[in-house]
């Protein structure tokens, strides 16, 4: 089971430069099921942070999923942003053990953002659930 590293949790040491104060909250035992349901076995590093052009990113380092959430979006959009970069996870865990799977670097060299498989994929996942599994939940 992976652990869970957040800038919500206190033993988490890593923080962006002023610590966000959004309005929302990982829910981590629905985390927790999200996690068997997409089969992920790699740590998932979550960073609430403000003052960027995206809602969220995903990038896969040192072996652990990092996925940043904007503090600025209600509960609902993060949810479901938070579900797209969960997705993306899912895509990195699929890479890892399938070297015959297209890479994300590939999609980009291939695809507009807009045309990537991985993307409609995410958005269609997070669609799909992020209504019945909550994620991201009220403060």
């Amino acid at each position: 089971m992976p652990k869970i590293l957040s800038n919500d949790d206190a033993y988490d040491i890593q923080f962006s430069a002023a610590r966000p104060s959004g309005d929302w909250r990982v829910d981590h035992e629905v985390l927790l099921e999200v996690e068997r349901l997409l089969g992920l076995t790699h740590h998932i590093r979550i960073w609430r942070v403000g003052g960027s052009h995206t809602y969220g990113a995903y990038r896969y380092k040192d072996q652990q999923h990092w996925i940043t959430i904007q503090t600025h979006l209600d509960t609902e959009e993060a949810n479901k942003t938070f579900w797209h970069e969960l997705v993306h996870a899912q895509q990195k865990e699929r890479q890892l053990s399938d070297p015959s799977v297209m890479t994300f670097r590939q999609q980009r060299k291939i695809y507009r953002y807009e045309d990537r498989p991985y993307e409609h994929e995410a958005n269609r996942v997070s669609e799909a659930y992020s209504d019945k599994l909550k994620v991201i939940v009220d403060a």
